[in-house]
């Protein structure tokens, strides 16, 4: 309560402070010290605080913006944006032009607005996750806390959708909170009202993460989804090597082979394993891979021939498990492809069904608060942040795999060949990013350590992509490969970087994998 309670205290000095910056403008004081422009500057002084020992500001709301933008996948779209409006005001209040300054002001305070949206609706699900009531009674009293800097301002344009919100957070938190209940806090800010006082970008609405935005199954494909629970486990386990502990690759290897998680129709269980062997995933690889192979470098430590670190083997398997879930989505689109050729467009076991169970491994088994973090859905929204392309990965290609649901429930084989090339054009690009990625990072390794990690990390993620990369161009295919396979104990240069990239983005391979134009990333300075 106080650490929220302060934060609405400096939202409204933020905002004071604008004000006097326009009273200023009008009376004719544009003097930097002490006219307009030093009122905006103060208004830049409470947003972000005093910088810490990193230079980076880490105590006012410009560090809780961040956080915000993180939560949501909004990274980029309300501190920078924020900060780059008070510069706008600032260049306004010095030159007094009054119009210019209302406009840049107005953007301000929608952001300043955006920041405790996001705060509202992140605490006002979080307590999905709380089993006690202590642990529900903190979240609530943190939301609380957090809407009470646009409590007056969502009251004033909704009286209905404040009463909501109130509500949500003053409950008795002995219970258990519905799911219902936070899709109403969601539906309440979403409000046109609401959102139209709070002035809230139209980019950085959030719906409900209990609702499926884009996609829509027709069939029951939870148990699909469920063997991102055993990746998900997976990923538990081999996260103590983070902490310097030891890994348990015995139950690592254990859940890889045997599962527990997804069940089939017939009882038997669904294992990562039986999808890395399976010939029709395979199949999905033009030249062939070995999928398994790739996993059980982590499984036994030994990578290219030499032992590696559990560091360097979390990646390996973490990465490795991915590829396999992308040629299962694959897989699974090209038997509803069968199936509509073959006139079976029946929901619950024909082609539309596989289109379901496509899209289920592509996006995983949802947390406690409906969010699928599980499978490669969350990999595609971290490398739309990492290189500045929010929402133009995951959501289109959850929209390209249900207009080929419609097209598979139709029977047509001409859309659904359309929405599921799409499909693979996007799934394609989540690898292409990661491994974009990883082969810049490496140059920001100053030891072998570091460096051993990251070329692993970039190996594993390109070998989804890579013979599809070959088969389109050898010559490309042999620089990417190269580039991760290198002896570590040397550092990376920009020229070696700069070839990674130019080989990528070759016309022949861009043309292979169908990465769309608007996400095609052709130098290492676009990524953040």
């Amino acid at each position: 309560l106080i650490n929220k309670g302060m934060q609405a205290i400096i939202y409204g000095k933020v905002l004071q402070e604008l004000t006097a910056a326009r009273a200023k403008i009008e009376g004719g004081n544009l003097d930097d010290s002490s006219g307009a422009p030093h009122n905006v500057d103060e208004a830049w002084a409470f947003y972000v605080g005093v910088p810490g020992d990193e230079g980076n500001y880490p105590y006012a709301i410009s560090s809780t913006a961040r956080k915000r933008e993180s939560n949501f996948g909004l990274d980029g779209m309300v501190d920078g944006p924020l900060q780059q409006s008070l510069s706008k005001a600032l260049e306004a209040s010095k030159s007094g032009d009054l119009g210019a300054y209302d406009e840049a002001a107005s953007e301000v305070r929608g952001y300043l607005n955006s920041v405790f949206y996001l705060a509202t609706l992140r605490y006002g699900s979080r307590v999905l996750d709380d089993d006690e009531p202590v642990g529900r009674k903190v979240h609530l009293a943190e939301g609380w806390a957090f809407y009470q800097t646009i409590r007056p301002a969502v009251a004033n344009a909704s009286a209905d959708s404040a009463s909501i919100v109130e509500g949500h957070f003053t409950r008795d938190a002995s219970g258990p909170v519905p799911a219902e209940d936070v899709d109403r806090v969601f539906d309440a800010l979403n409000s046109r009202p609401v959102r139209q006082a709070l002035g809230i970008p139209s980019d950085i609405e959030v719906v409900s993460p209990l609702r499926t935005e884009h996609y829509a199954p027709v069939s029951d494909v939870d148990s699909h989804a469920a063997i991102a629970l055993d990746m998900r486990d997976i990923g538990t386990l081999v996260n103590a090597a983070r902490n310097g502990e030891a890994v348990d690759w015995a139950a690592v290897t254990a859940l890889y082979e045997d599962g527990g998680s997804s069940v089939k129709g017939d009882g038997s269980v669904r294992t990562l394993e039986s999808l890395a062997s399976s010939d029709s995933v395979l199949a999905q690889f033009p030249g062939g891979t070995d999928l398994d192979a790739n996993v059980r470098a982590a499984l036994t430590g030994v990578w290219l021939g030499e032992s590696i670190d559990d560091l360097t083997r979390r990646q390996l398997v973490n990465k490795g498990l991915q590829a396999i879930m992308y040629g299962k989505a694959l897989q699974e689109l090209a038997a509803a492809r069968a199936k509509i050729e073959k006139g079976n467009t029946d929901d619950a076991g024909g082609a539309p069904h596989n289109v379901d169970e496509a899209w289920a491994f592509y996006t995983g088994a949802p947390d406690l608060q409906g969010k699928r973090e599980y499978s490669i859905a969350r990999t595609a929204r971290s490398r739309e942040g990492n290189f500045g392309l929010e929402g133009r990965v995951d959501a289109p290609l959850q929209q390209a795999l249900a207009r080929a649901l419609e097209a598979a429930r139709a029977g047509d084989i001409d859309r659904f060949d359309a929405a599921a090339g799409a499909s693979r054009g996007y799934l394609n690009t989540i690898f292409y990013l990661a491994t974009l990625r990883y082969g810049k990072r490496v140059m920001d390794d100053e030891d072998a350590a570091g460096r051993k990690i990251h070329l692993a990390e970039g190996w594993a993620f390109y070998q989804a992509i890579r013979p599809a990369v070959a088969d389109a161009s050898a010559d490309s295919a042999s620089v990417v490969e190269g580039h991760f396979t290198r002896d570590a104990s040397g550092p990376v240069s920009a020229e070696d970087v700069d070839r990674l990239y130019a080989a990528l983005n070759e016309a022949a391979v861009i043309q292979a994998l169908g990465i769309p134009a608007n996400v095609r990333v052709t130098s290492p300075s676009q990524l953040r």
